[in-house]
């Protein structure tokens, strides 16, 4: 994998040997951490965000970290100098890299961090004075055998204006995930959201089903209470009514619950489709297995953007509004292809993927093998893909 730059700068000169990196902080899931071999010495550097700044943390020398196997996943211990210890979770896909940093660097760990040398500063170059011309021949100006004008030496002509930049890109949103997302992330699973129309009926008919049973439900226990009671609870008695609606929140509620319980269940048995990431590899896995895309890490990918909208740019009041944009970000490496496809809704120009516009098409981009994916889960995806 390549070493994020920020790091190269924080290593100054040194030459890197081997690199590693896990999807986590020291303190917590969300993050990273990459272990670095330069010149014999063991690196580490970690941050709490995707977007943070990296740390220098200073190991113990006596302790350097090592690897446990475990059945699933194996463990990597980090012994800081400060005396704090650290377990940090290292997925199938990670096992290799780090395993290959630790025998790299075992010998000799940097134990207390040192600024990376400053290149000494080139002489300035000395003034130069333009030379005076002859007054003898030119008294101070000379003719343009062109056109005819006269020139004056002491006001050289004015340097052509370099062209405006093309405007940014506007910055893109990224939600760190959160939950169960987070540990499937955390070992480079990224879901797919595409259950399909079987998954779909299913889940409106446990949704609107939950909702119909506590209906039912309610009737006959107020009929019931009204027995024991001796009277009869009206339609339009306060009590009937504030407890249908309870009834009614709380079967919307049971229902959604039942709803999500599918979607996990269908992720569970590969039915939605999904984006792998490894430390060398990554691969896009449709619904069911329908296809599976393998891109190598180790070289370069190309990223292209299209964006399609049904919704108009203006409302009935000619007024600019928010669209719904179907996103399509397609990945190319030699003859491999795959795509991830997102709904997303706002405004044309807060649309960005990859640091770049999509190109807006005339009508919805498709793509073989395609996985589709929540924006943050792409968003997340694309994030590690290109950092890899």
């Amino acid at each position: 994998m390549t070493v994020p730059s920020e790091i190269r700068q924080l290593l100054g000169s040194v030459a890197i040997q081997a690199h590693a990196s896990l999807a986590c902080s020291l303190d917590g899931p969300i993050g990273e951490t990459h272990l670095v071999v330069a010149d014999g010495q063991m690196f580490v550097f970690t941050r709490e965000s995707m977007f943070g700044d990296f740390t220098r943390v200073a190991l113990d020398a006596a302790h350097p970290p090592y690897l446990e196997p475990g059945d699933f996943n194996d463990t990597l211990h980090i012994a800081l100098a400060n005396g704090t210890a650290h377990e940090l979770n290292v997925s199938t896909f990670e096992r290799d890299s780090v395993a290959a940093v630790i025998a790299g660097g075992a010998e000799r760990v940097a134990s207390e961090p040192t600024p990376p040398e400053k290149p000494a500063p080139a002489p300035a170059a000395p003034a130069q004075v333009p030379a005076l011309p002859d007054p003898e021949h030119h008294e101070g100006a000379s003719k343009d055998l062109t056109h005819g004008k006269q020139k004056s030496f002491s006001q050289p002509e004015p340097e052509p204006k370099p062209p405006d930049p093309p405007p940014a890109a506007p910055a893109e949103t990224v939600v760190a995930a959160t939950g169960k997302e987070a540990a499937d992330e955390q070992r480079g699973v990224f879901y797919g959201n595409d259950v399909g129309c079987a998954g779909c009926l299913l889940q409106l008919a446990v949704f609107f089903g939950a909702i119909g049973a506590l209906w039912l439900l309610h009737i006959q226990a107020m009929a019931q209470l009204g027995s024991i009671f001796g009277t009869v609870f009206a339609d339009d008695d306060a009590t009937y009514v504030v407890t249908k609606i309870a009834v009614v929140i709380c079967g919307m509620w049971a229902g959604f619950k039942g709803a999500v319980w599918i979607e996990h269940l269908f992720k569970a048995r590969d039915m939605t489709g999904m984006v792998l990431i490894g430390a060398d590899t990554a691969k896009f896995i449709g619904r069911r297995r329908a296809f599976v895309v393998s891109f190598d890490l180790r070289r370069p990918i190309r990223y292209s953007v299209e964006a399609f909208s049904k919704t108009p740019p203006n409302d009935e009041a000619g007024k600019l509004q928010k669209r719904q944009w179907t996103v399509l970000v397609r990945l190319e490496q030699g003859e491999e292809s795959a795509a991830l496809r997102v709904t997303q809704h706002c405004f044309e120009s807060q649309l960005s993927w990859c640091g770049q516009r999509p190109e807006i098409v005339a009508r919805e981009p498709e793509h073989r093998h395609a996985v589709n994916a929540q924006e943050q889960t792409a968003r997340r995806a694309l994030i590690r893909l290109r950092k890899a």
